[in-house]
């Protein structure tokens, strides 16, 4: 019996020691680009968060106390913020910095309502709504209930791999989201609708334990009547604010998982969870070896890190009239299968500490990629000023350089911060 137990080990062992090793990270420490609104982590590094228990008795919620939803991402890991030009270590000291993977195409997401706040004036001096429109619409055709098989095969589900759907049952994501009621953002209820059904689609055929976490009845009433095959709906009714429910629905997703009182109708201590992927409703999830990420963050060195997401832009046409007059041919990726021909190496070395080499989005150095027939900018962006750290597109897809600094930095950068 022990040689067979030993075998089962041994297995183990070659599909983690493989699908690490073949996926590159690059640890980023800028607080302006490690953050993707989503990340992927084992449950030990959310169960051992003292930053997130403070918040366990729920108190801090029910006030009118401005939460900062980006802290549902930030109290996971350390990140270097900058003031006057100079690099300073956030207080926390809980963590390390998180990682990114090397090559944008195996990690990333969507975020799509960025697409609203990106839409310009046409030469009329209007507004063109249906670019919003037409670019989810686009998406809708490959993100659907009927062609979850191509979405799963996209992101290289293998159905008949027992270690890679062991990962993939055992990940619990969780989805806070607010359709009807009046949430932190600026987008129209009729595009969070859209939104998140895109993101569910794009997520159901790979990690099918979901969890969406919402403030109002009328949200959970919403999904309920749609028909999606969540694994549970939480309702947190009971906040001050609605920018309180990112941070909230993780703290409520620890709860379940240390087997104290929680809003969900199951014993989460007894389903065998391992890994959390958190995101937000208006992210599609992109990648294409749902193996490799997830054996990433299952992997005893990287228990207590995080990995994010690469956070993509999809500007809209009017925007692409205003800045891009054409996308390049080389970047042009109508077809699902060109993702796998392709890498899109982002720079290494640094940890994202400088941005000398960023350039507009009106350089044709940008790539901005044409995929599943919308336009994505491709690589770390600040977005408000649209300038971008952009990653390298190459056919066909290869291993990405150990080794790919850029010949710059910035010297206001505390380089005391490049070791940890």
């Amino acid at each position: 019996m022990w040689a067979f137990w030993l075998a089962v080990a041994l297995v183990h062992v070659l599909h983690t020691a493989e699908g690490v090793g073949q996926y590159r990270t690059e640890e980023c420490a800028d607080r302006g680009e490690s953050f993707s609104g989503a990340w992927l982590t084992h449950v030990s590094h959310v169960l051992g968060n003292p930053d997130i228990e403070k918040f366990e008795n729920g108190e801090i919620f029910k006030s009118n106390r401005r939460v900062p939803c980006e802290d549902a991402s930030w109290f996971f890991f350390y990140s270097v913020s900058r003031r006057g030009g100079v690099s300073k270590p956030r207080k926390q000291n809980f963590g390390a910095f998180p990682h990114f993977s090397v090559d944008l195409l195996d990690f990333s997401v969507y975020h799509l309502s960025t697409i609203e706040r990106l839409v310009k004036k046409n030469n009329a001096g209007v507004l063109p709504l249906d670019d919003v429109s037409d670019i989810l619409t686009t998406l809708e055709r490959f993100y659907n209930k009927k062609n979850m098989q191509a979405v799963a095969e996209l992101a290289g589900v293998d159905k008949h791999d027992l270690h890679q759907t062991q990962l993939r049952e055992s990940t619990v994501v969780i989805i806070p989201f607010i359709i009807e009621g009046a949430g932190e953002g600026n987008s129209r209820v009729t595009h969070r609708k859209r939104y998140l059904d895109i993101m569910f689609w794009s997520l159901y055929p790979l990690l099918p334990r979901i969890v969406l976490v919402v403030k109002y009845q009328a949200d959970k009433d919403w999904v309920a009547r749609h028909g999606y095959p969540v694994w549970d709906t939480i309702l947190l009714d009971d906040l001050g604010t609605g920018c309180a429910l990112p941070l909230a629905a993780v703290v409520e997703a620890r709860r379940c998982l240390k087997g104290l009182p929680c809003r969900s109708q199951h014993d989460w201590t007894k389903e065998g969870i391992e890994l959390m992927y958190f995101s937000e409703g208006d992210q599609v999830l992109a990648l294409r070896d749902i193996g490799a990420s997830l054996a990433w963050a299952r992997d005893l060195q990287h228990t207590s890190r995080v990995l994010l997401p690469h956070r993509l832009v999809l500007p809209p046409p009017s925007f692409m009239a205003k800045f891009r007059k054409e996308v390049r041919a080389s970047d042009y990726l109508p077809m699902p299968a060109d993702i796998h021909a392709h890498s899109c190496c982002m720079d290494t070395g640094d940890r994202c500490m400088s941005r000398l080499h960023y350039k507009h989005v009106s350089d044709p150095g940008v790539g901005v990629a044409n995929m599943l027939g919308v336009n994505v900018v491709m690589g770390h962006g600040n977005f408000w000023s649209q300038n971008y750290r952009q990653c390298n597109m190459t056919s066909p897809r290869r291993k990405c350089p150990d080794n790919n600094v850029f010949a710059r930095y910035d010297r206001n950068t505390s380089l005391e911060y490049f070791k940890e």
